[in-house]
Parts: structure tokens; sequence; C-alpha cells
């Protein structure tokens, strides 16, 4: 009798342990049904003069690092570096965006095999970041908030 309380303490830790290792396997699995995003893509729906690539390679870590570049001719006019981490027990969206002090960061709130929503309702523009996989090499990536909305449509090059 006098170990019960031991027992039921570490019954406990035993199912809490198994729990959030199983949350853990679950996210690892989420963030692996993102890897689709992997590859170098082109804006079809761009202005004629400009070009708009983003590239996303996937990291030894499970994470994907990305950047998004917009040329002008040989002018390179926008630049942003992007990263899609698992953090814990959620996965981000990361901006780093040259008119930005410092990082924005959007919380996965949506995914399944060819659709992810990221949100942070707490940056000006964009609120809402979405990519969905229309064919295995055309995808359209959505930026919205603040009831304006732009639309980005690519095609797979590699």
């Amino acid at each position: 009798m006098k170990y019960l309380p031991y027992l039921f303490f570490g019954g406990f830790l035993m199912f809490y342990s198994c729990n959030n290792d199983s949350k853990n396997t679950q996210m690892e699995l989420k963030m692996k049904q993102l890897h689709w995003l992997v590859g170098e893509w082109q804006r079809t729906n761009e202005k004629p003069e400009r070009t708009t690539i983003e590239l996303w390679e996937l990291q030894d870590n499970g994470n994907l690092k990305g950047v998004g570049l917009t040329t002008e001719g040989d002018e390179l006019v926008f630049k942003e570096e992007l990263t899609l981490q698992l953090e814990g027990e959620k996965i981000q969206y990361i901006a780093d965006v040259p008119d930005n002090l410092q990082l924005t960061a959007f919380l996965l709130t949506e995914s399944s095999d060819d659709k992810m929503v990221f949100e942070n309702p707490e940056h000006d523009f964009p609120k809402k970041i979405s990519y969905e996989r229309l064919t295995d090499d055309t995808m359209k990536a959505v930026v919205s908030g603040n009831e304006k909305e732009i639309v980005f449509e690519f095609k797979r090059l590699k």
C-alpha cells in the first residue's frame, strides 16, 4: 500500500511521456505533409517586365528554407527569406522581409495534403498566407488581410 502513490506517479509520467511523443510525431508528420513545396517555382501571373521565383529547400532537420526573388530586367527589386519550421507543437512560417524591422511569424492553422494556411492576426499585412497545390507542377499562393488579397500563381521549374 505504501508504494501505491509511487506507482500512480510513475504511471502518470509514462502516460504523459507517451502522449507528448504522440503529439510530436503528429506534428512531424504534418511537417512532412508540407514538403511538396520543395523546388523552384516561377510566378505565372506576374507583370511582363518582372520575374518572380520562389525556391524551397528541405533542411536536414525537416524544416524548409525558402527565398522569394523578384527581378525587373537584371535588377533585383524584392527579396524575402522564408522558413517553414517545426517549433515544439507548432509549425511556423517565418518571413524575413527588408521592410520589416524584425522577423514575422505566422502559425499554421490549416493543412492537408495539398494546402497549408498560416495566420498572424496581429500583423498589418498580410494576416494570412496560404499555399495550395493545384497539380504536381502548379500551385497558388494567396496573401490576404484587411479586405485585400493578392494571388500568386506558380509553375514548378524544378
